[in-house]
């Protein structure tokens, strides 16, 4: 993937756009805005926005691989929130890094690091930048221009693009485990676990424009999750880059002295270090499915029914509770009900009839209702490039 086809001013693809009647549609059915009272906004163009320039120089083993192109500095200044898209819109870019970086190599990483460090220069790490809380921006500059440190402050900042740690380095067949680099993005990395079988089944919303590193830093949750629902369940070892050197947790055999390493950089939200590449549990690919929506006339009644399902002591490999509105935007729902989404999956068991049952009477108990219950086999997940 190449970060020159992403939106500057949005989420996305710019080659991807949705027809004029269904973002008119999508606006009235979501936000209520209708053709008399909607306003028309158009995203800037890069022509027309003036950025600061640089206030700081770098020496040429950095300027190498970093850039100050207009593009690359305004996608790069926000996250995918909608305050950052209003910033966007309203052409403010006095936040813009002033390079960005693009390394290949952890001695390139080292090696920005130490000269941030010794010209109190601010280092981001941004994987695919779909932060919704502000985690790409910088929050303590002195200012456009000033090109000087104040206590507390920085005299600039440096975004540290991860795209080009992109690999799949090694597969362990023996653990059912993978190596790989931090900046792959969830699509490329689940495409490239494919032929092997496996797949890492983490799927949070933002999983097509993030990568391995971002759920790792910022300790992600995925759609997949009444077992495995955070990105630790999945992390036996990390690589990260800090100000001191290069640290590499133990992969096995476990340990119960003291904490665990890996944990410690989980989370952490690059303020420890830059993650380079983790080794990885990954699952075999389904092949036998059950899965049914269950509608509930309220979200309340719809939470009752996740609270006995959730404490019945069964796993279901999905159960995910939709309200009303977002059910209608993804096509479950009219509007006027909350949506479960409930499913099994496994490489092996073949018959979940008789749990599903189970829960569907669980359901039932509160309110809920289904249709079909569909039986699938096979490895139906979408393939993605």
């Amino acid at each position: 993937m190449s970060d020159l086809n992403r939106k500057y001013w949005g989420w996305g693809l710019s080659s991807y756009q949705l027809q004029k009647d269904s973002r008119l549609e999508l606006r009235e059915s979501l936000l209520g805005v209708t053709a008399k009272n909607r306003v028309n906004f158009s995203p800037p163009d890069l022509k027309n926005i003036s950025l600061n320039p640089p206030r700081f120089d770098l020496p040429s083993d950095i300027d190498a691989i970093c850039s100050s192109d207009t593009f690359e500095r305004v996608r790069h200044t926000y996250g995918m929130s909608f305050r950052d898209l209003l910033r966007v819109f309203d052409n403010k870019f006095d936040l813009a890094p002033d390079y960005v970086a693009f390394p290949e190599t952890e001695s390139q990483i080292l090696n920005i690091m130490r000269f941030c460090g010794r010209n109190s220069i601010a280092l981001i790490p941004v994987g695919g930048g779909s932060s919704v809380v502000g985690g790409i921006e910088p929050r303590a500059t002195s200012g456009p221009g000033s090109g000087q440190s104040q206590p507390g402050h920085y005299r600039g900042f440096i975004s540290l693009n991860m795209i080009k740690f992109d690999k799949l380095l090694e597969v362990d067949k023996t653990s059912r485990c993978v190596h790989v680099q931090a900046g792959i993005y969830g699509p490329h990395l689940e495409a490239l676990l494919r032929p092997h079988g496996y797949t890492l089944r983490h799927f949070p919303q933002s999983f097509e424009f993030s990568t391995l590193g971002g759920w790792i830093a910022t300790r992600s949750g995925g759609h997949y999750a009444t077992r495995f629902t955070h990105i630790d369940d999945f992390v036996q070892s990390v690589r990260v880059v800090t100000p001191s050197g290069i640290i590499e947790t133990p992969r096995l055999p476990a340990s119960g002295a003291g904490p665990d390493g890996a944990r410690i950089f989980i989370g952490s939200e690059g303020t420890l270090g830059v993650i380079t590449s983790a080794w990885m549990r990954v699952q075999e690919r389904p092949k036998y499915r059950l899965s049914t929506v269950v509608r509930f006339p309220t979200f309340l009644k719809g939470a009752e029914a996740v609270r006995l399902i959730s404490q019945s002591g069964v796993s279901p490999s999905n159960c995910r509770l939709i309200d009303a509105i977002e059910a209608a935007g993804m096509g479950l729902s009219d509007g006027s009900f909350a949506a479960l989404i409930l499913a099994f999956e496994s490489a092996h068991i073949k018959n979940f009839s008789p749990i599903m049952e189970s829960l569907l009477e669980m359901c039932k108990s509160c309110s809920g209702k289904w249709d079909a219950v569909q039986h699938k086999i096979g490895d139906s997940t979408p393939k993605v490039d």
